[in-house]
């Protein structure tokens, strides 16, 4: 049986700190790593064109648009409660 590298979780996990986590480099706001492409592109937002990126970190689910390699980045509605303030 593989097993997989357990990744460390960044101590803090305040609305801010996930918000900066993502908004400054699109890295998962949970794990801090950097997202990788999980889908094709799409053409339908007023924004323009974008790909699906997520974390693959300790089986974390996090998905986000990403318009460009760097940002802007929209979380994807099952996941915006993570940048949520409170």
């Amino acid at each position: 049986m593989v097993q997989r590298k357990a990744y460390p979780v960044p101590a803090d996990q305040s609305v801010e700190a996930r918000k900066s986590r993502f908004y400054e480099n699109g890295g998962c706001p949970v794990h801090g790593g950097v997202m990788g492409q999980t889908d094709g592109w799409y053409e339908d937002d007023p924004w323009g064109n974008y790909t699906i990126v997520g974390c693959d970190r300790n089986s974390c689910t996090f998905a986000a648009k990403a318009f460009s390699l760097k940002g802007p980045w929209e979380a994807l509605p099952q996941h915006a409660h993570l940048l949520a303030d409170q």
